[in-house]
């Protein structure tokens, strides 16, 4: 899994041994834990390779089985309560992904408040009423009310990672919050890589996690090389310093420069546009014009 949309400059047959990939800006990696991290796109990619969520979300928007450590999730009639059984899951040192885990998670969205990156998504986490571990690898979630489950499946549940419990319950969210740069926090994991090395600002090293409990990677080493401009990144890609990066807009008419070139076209990045219009300004007359207002609210809708 690349964290930037990438050009590949390497023959397939070398990235099964080790990939450098370059990140520019603004793809900086500065955390490593969930939940107290800022949500930033790298970040959140980053984590992922080492801590999978309870549910994985494909690009159709629907829960990837293969890919989750959930193995099934029951919703009760009155669509309150979800009971999420897990699979035999494993950390890196052996010991079992557990109910608790998972809780533990959500225990520290609730302990971070507001300054959760996330905060209100999916009613999450103010819209449970309780959580509990039914057992080992069973956990129960009832809300304070009815939702639709597909909505809190693909926005509440989606946010919750197991974490090691055992590992971080001596340490409070704020502790969390400044540790989260800290390789040794990240020791033990449940992805499919574990963290060799880490120099903030300039690499992230990565191996593959013999004890992962889903499909082996097929890169046994992953680097991320960080550099301070779009350029930098370019003109390592081109000298085959790294093996994959960033090809920014205004030098895609260069990357025939790149040798061996091969190309992943993404959908052009994460942003949109909105406008926000105040039908209350007294100041707007022609805004209190049942008319007007149908009719900026039918061409929004055209868009």
């Amino acid at each position: 899994m690349l964290v930037v949309d990438s050009a590949c400059a390497a023959p397939v047959t070398a990235l099964t041994t080790v990939t450098l990939v370059g990140l520019s800006p603004p793809t900086n990696v500065n955390s490593l834990l969930p939940v107290v991290n800022n949500d930033s796109s790298a970040n959140s990619q980053i984590i992922a390779l080492m801590f999978r969520p309870l549910i994985w979300i494909g690009t159709d928007l629907k829960i990837d089985w293969k890919q989750s450590i959930a193995q099934k999730i029951t919703v009760s009639p009155d669509r309150r309560q979800f009971t999420i059984r897990l699979k035999p899951w494993l950390w890196s040192d052996g010991k079992p992904v557990t109910a608790e885990d998972t809780l533990a998670c959500l225990r520290m969205i609730q302990r971070f408040g507001a300054r959760y990156a996330n905060d209100g998504m999916g009613g999450m986490p103010d819209i449970i009423d309780k959580a509990v571990a039914l057992n080992e690898r069973t956990l129960q979630i009832t809300l304070k009310r009815p939702v639709n489950p597909i909505w809190f499946e693909l926005n509440g549940l989606s946010q919750l990672i197991p974490v090691p419990a055992w590992r971080w319950k001596k340490y409070s969210i704020d502790t969390l919050f400044k540790l989260q740069d800290k390789a040794g926090m990240v020791s033990v994991v449940d992805g499919p890589y574990k963290l060799a090395r880490f120099m903030p600002g300039r690499s992230i090293d990565f191996v593959r996690n013999p004890q992962y409990s889903g499909a082996q990677p097929h890169l046994q080493q992953l680097r991320f090389k960080m550099y301070t401009s779009d350029s930098g990144a370019f003109w390592a890609l081109k000298s085959g310093v790294i093996q994959a990066g960033m090809i920014p807009h205004y030098l895609y008419a260069a990357r025939w420069m790149v040798k061996n070139l091969n190309t992943c076209v993404s959908n052009g990045g994460y942003g949109f546009n909105y406008v926000t219009l105040n039908f209350t300004n007294p100041k707007v007359a022609f805004l209190r014009d049942v008319k007007v207002r149908q009719a900026l609210a039918l061409a929004v809708n055209q868009t």
